[in-house]
């Protein structure tokens, strides 16, 4: 089993975390990382899900996640082509005068 990451779309209802992770619950994968954050438009979350899985099973959660009420876009992101996590370097601090 490898692990996957999915950034799901959601509609910022009530029960719509819950929906998705009871998907996995019925299915008996485990949730290894899960993080939920509004995005830039009003009434919309994304969700940053980590699965242990194998492809063929996660092929099948893709699509039954798509099918839920409040999901609006589901997709796999690519692992890091690295070992070390992505960062970015802030730019310079200036202090005033």
């Amino acid at each position: 089993m490898s692990q996957h990451t999915l950034s799901v779309l959601v509609e910022d209802t009530a029960g719509a975390l819950a929906r998705v992770a009871a998907l996995f619950a019925r299915r008996r994968y485990r949730i290894a990382a899960l993080t939920v954050a509004p995005t830039e438009r009003p009434g919309f979350s994304r969700m940053t899900i980590v699965v242990t899985i194998e492809s063929r099973p996660l092929e099948q959660v893709i699509r039954q996640l798509g099918k839920l009420v409040d999901v609006l876009e589901v997709e796999e992101t690519p692992p890091a082509t690295s070992g070390a996590p992505a960062t970015q370097d802030a730019p310079p601090r200036t202090e005033a005068a």
